[in-house]
């Protein structure tokens, strides 16, 4: 499967109806029209700096090849090699100056050509996002938290624990063990 690059005017909402008709699809990866037709695929694309970058390589490998005849193999070897570097590139080269133009990426789509590629986008942008689920807790948590509550009572301090000291101690095989605790003196008892 091939993945292509979505690229849509900045000025416009991203990935919206109105913008769908004016993105442009540029498949990732190898492109054998640069490769086969470098120049004519690169003007066709209106690709004019990858148009004199091309045209300054092909003078410079000419240049090479007349001041060194005996070099002309490796010039034509290079030049080959040029275009298979040039076809990796070119719809990278084709995205970046789409990038310059106003262009912004908003998205990848995958399919095994073209068209099945537009109809996975179009459909996405077609289709409303469905809704988030609701959490039923969530919501009765948000509604009680709106209700006022009233103040409870104050809670009355809890008397502390009283240890009677006339009790004898346990005998223990690990030591010493506290006294025992008894039930709370109600309050206006002798202490």
């Amino acid at each position: 499967m091939a993945s292509y690059w979505i690229l849509e005017p900045r000025s416009a909402t991203p990935r919206s109806v109105a913008t769908a008709s004016e993105a442009v699809f540029v498949r990732d990866g190898w492109s054998w029209g640069a490769f086969f037709l470098g120049p004519i695929w690169i003007l066709w694309r209106g690709l004019w700096f990858g148009f004199l970058l091309w045209l300054l390589v092909m003078v410079g490998a000419s240049v090479a090849s007349f001041y060194a005849p005996n070099a002309a193999d490796y010039v034509g070897l290079a030049m080959v090699a040029a275009s298979v570097w040039f076809a990796l590139e070119a719809n990278a080269f084709r995205a970046w100056t789409l990038q310059r133009r106003g262009y912004g990426l908003t998205g990848v789509a995958v399919g095994r050509n073209m068209v099945e590629a537009e109809q996975r986008y179009f459909r996405s942008v077609t289709t409303p996002e469905p809704a988030p689920p609701v959490d039923p807790w969530a919501a009765a948590v948000k509604a009680t938290a709106t209700v006022p509550t009233q103040a409870a009572p104050p809670v009355p301090p809890t008397p502390a624990p009283v240890v009677d000291p006339a009790l004898p101690k346990a005998a223990s095989p690990f030591g010493d063990l506290p006294p025992t605790v008894l039930a709370p003196r109600p309050e206006g008892s002798p202490s």
